[in-house]
Order: C-alpha cells, then sequence, then structure tokens
C-alpha cells in the first residue's frame, strides 16, 4: 500500500496565490488611501480660495 500523496508543491503554490493577492490588495488600498488624502486636500484649498473670492466679491460690491 502506498503513503499519502505527497501535495507540498500544491500546498506553497496555495500560499504563494493567497499571500500574493492580499499584497496586491493591500497596495492598492494604500494607493486609495493616498490618493483620497491628495484629493481631499485639493477640495479643501478649493473651497478656501473660493470663498476668499467670494468675500473679496462682497466687498468690492459693499464700495461701490
Amino acid at each position: 500500500m502506498e503513503g499519502p500523496a505527497e501535495t507540498t508543491a500544491y500546498f506553497i503554490a496555495g500560499y504563494t496565490v493567497i499571500f500574493g493577492t492580499l499584497i496586491v490588495y493591500l497596495t492598492s488600498l494604500v494607493m486609495r488611501f493616498r490618493r483620497l488624502h491628495q484629493d481631499k486636500a485639493l477640495l479643501t484649498d478649493l473651497q478656501s480660495d473660493e470663498e476668499k473670492a467670494s468675500l473679496q466679491e462682497e466687498s468690492l460690491g459693499t464700495l461701490s
């Protein structure tokens, strides 16, 4: 009678695929998180610039 099948190669291949996929997913999340913070900073800057322009228009309108 034969012993159990040798499946070490499949075991290693399976874990390699799982961890490889996990690394790709985590990298994607980190990149999205960074991009989200960049977009937030840009929107905050645009909002503050818009508020400054609005205040300047109001002050010019009252001077006329």
